[in-house]
């Protein structure tokens, strides 16, 4: 929900459940019923569609508010991986880029927080109403009839091991060789000598393939005249050359060489986030010394990386798309 605060959503959601069938809402919903009730409706109905039908069709007209509630559920379960991308892309961003997006700070867990708190809101309005999706008889999937018991951190842990399993299958579709960086990051920190050299090289060339297999010199260039040519900073000359910067390439990326939306904050925060994780693991690498806490730091940002990389492949790259398939083909001539 790119800079919106998520804590006055939160209260709107909340608003909507305690109220919903009360109120104006309540006595259109009733209006609406007795003229049902008593017009020619419902005999029309019955006898078209058989007593039976007509009385399935009511229960299901009654409890479609549940259904609906259910599927807002099932899709919240399943942005949770995403949820935690962003969590972790936003972390390398600084004060003034974070707050482009939204309104919080790198330790918060807002949109973890944010969708958790929805599905509580859903428990709520279905406990105060006596109701229970299993009950109702709908094909509810393992733990979707309550609200998720998991500590957050665990509920972290685990959402991150999801995204490692994504970024490794990306990765070995597109090229070997970017798997090999995003494996080999892993490797040199457990058991490299120089782990934190090593893997700060990974890191930055991982990112380095990425962007410039998926778009030359030349298109990132074009990209820039095309959509962003009063920046100045997107270009540098060395040499008598005009040379796109990193923030150049990782925009263009992230917007699939594409025209900007309407809104870019989401596709700017990522590329920001992929070029302060290069920058600041490009700085231990250049000032290793191969301490605990340069590695916990290395960890943090090559989450953010996968974080902004996994987010952008699932909105700006989807599979099976053209794009996508000339990404594929690009990284297959590179090979």
């Amino acid at each position: 929900m790119p800079g919106a605060d998520l804590d006055s959503e939160l209260r709107k959601l909340e608003t909507w459940f305690e109220t919903a069938g009360q109120d104006s809402l309540k006595a259109d919903v009733e209006r609406y019923a007795r003229r049902f009730k008593n017009g020619s409706a419902p005999r029309f109905l019955r006898r078209l569609l058989g007593a039976d039908r007509f009385l399935r069709l009511q229960q299901a007209c009654e409890e479609d508010w549940a259904l609906c509630l259910l599927a807002v559920r099932r899709a919240l379960r399943a942005t949770l991986p995403l949820a935690q991308a962003l969590e972790d892309a936003v972390i390398p961003l600084t004060g003034e880029e974070r707050d482009g997006f939204i309104k919080a700070t790198a330790s918060e867990s807002v949109f973890l927080g944010f969708i958790l708190k929805t599905d509580d809101l859903i428990e709520a309005f279905l406990n105060k109403r006596s109701m229970a999706f299993a009950g109702l008889g709908y094909p509810v999937r393992d733990g979707e009839t309550a609200t998720l018991d998991v500590d957050m951190i665990q509920l972290m842990e685990m959402l991150r091991l999801v995204l490692d399993v994504e970024m490794e299958a990306r990765t070995s579709e597109l090229s070997d060789t970017l798997r090999r960086k995003f494996r080999g990051f892993d490797q040199a920190l457990n058991n490299s000598d120089d782990g934190v050299g090593q893997a700060a090289t990974s890191l930055i060339e991982l990112i380095d393939r990425l962007l410039r297999t998926a778009f030359s010199t030349n298109e990132v260039l074009a990209w820039v005249l095309a959509h962003r040519p009063d920046d100045a900073a997107l270009v540098y000359e060395r040499g008598g050359r005009a040379l796109p910067t990193k923030r150049a390439e990782a925009l263009c990326f992230a917007h699939a060489g594409e025209a900007p939306p309407d809104d870019p904050r989401l596709q700017e925060m990522l590329a920001n986030s992929l070029v302060r994780a290069r920058a600041a693991a490009q700085k231990i690498k250049h000032n290793d010394h191969g301490t605990p806490e340069e590695a916990a730091e290395l960890r943090t940002l090559m989450q953010a990386a996968r974080g902004a990389i996994t987010f952008l492949f699932r909105v700006s790259w989807v599979t099976g798309t053209e794009r996508y398939e000339k990404l594929q083909h690009k990284f297959a001539q590179a090979a």
